[in-house]
């Protein structure tokens, strides 16, 4: 009865994130930039560009509207790739390599967040094993990336189960300490959460992604891809303990 309760309130917690309200403009692209080039762009915009902003912004019906293939301009974004096209073409070419060096470093840095953050295997393991379900998966919904794993290489979850060298051991808390503890570790949980979706609004409006340049959501679907590879890792582990535990009396430990 218990967990049937733990499993309605991790439920309701995913239907409350995945729909969130998203209040913004029907069209919220070129209106605000990164600190570094905000003040550029928009003097580029008011200067150079105001045809093609304010038919971004007013055009209603966007299926009618004219765009350049010549240019590389399709059909789904041909409101926003004129704005683009002028903003690049009204801009120094220092500008320009500028913004390319920081794609190369901004495109690492998914791979180094993946590298510090959790992974899949302790992420399963404390669902599983450690049957700390709601905090398994916040801790996965608050993770920007996953490492990949290499190819024929398997990763036992039992070594992360071993006696370690040089852990510490921590005493034993009283009731009110373990309370202290779980909650701590459910507010910075939760506020890793409140710090991706954050990120993840403000790249899809502060940020101009070439292959949808009229979206707001591509990284918002990033981080939600995350999430799914959690739980395809944390069902695999659980149906692989599920024979272990049915026909036999040992600890979970023993169902790796």
């Amino acid at each position: 009865m218990q967990s049937l309760v733990r499993t309605q309130y991790f439920v309701a917690f995913l239907l409350l994130l995945f729909h969130l309200p998203f209040v913004e403009p029907a069209r919220p692209k070129f209106k605000k930039f990164y600190p570094e080039w905000n003040d550029i762009f928009q003097r580029i915009i008011r200067e150079n560009c105001t045809i093609e902003f304010e038919a971004y912004q007013t055009h209603e019906n966007a299926s009618g509207a004219p765009f350049l293939t010549t240019t590389g301009g399709t059909a789904e974004y041909r409101l926003a790739q004129p704005v683009i096209e002028c903003i690049l073409g009204s801009t120094s070419e220092y500008i320009k390599a500028n913004m390319g060096s920081a794609a190369v470093v901004l495109g690492l840095t998914p791979t180094i967040l993946a590298t510090m953050g959790n992974s899949v295997e302790e992420i399963s393991t404390l669902i599983v094993v450690g049957r700390r379900p709601f905090l398994g998966f916040i801790l996965a919904f608050g993770t920007p990336a996953v490492a990949p794993a290499l190819f024929f290489q398997y990763l036992d979850p039992r070594a992360l189960l071993t006696e370690q060298k040089y852990r510490l051991r921590p005493k034993k808390l009283s009731y009110k300490g373990e309370i202290a503890v779980i909650v701590l570790e459910y507010m910075f949980g939760l506020a890793v959460i409140a710090n991706n979706i954050h990120l993840s609004l403000q790249l899809g409006v502060q940020v101009c992604h070439t292959f949808a340049p009229h979206l707001t959501y591509i990284t918002w679907i990033w981080s939600i891809l995350v999430l799914a590879i959690h739980i395809s890792g944390t069902l695999a582990l659980w149906i692989r303990k599920m024979p272990f535990q049915r026909w036999s009396r040992r600890s979970l430990y023993t169902g790796f």
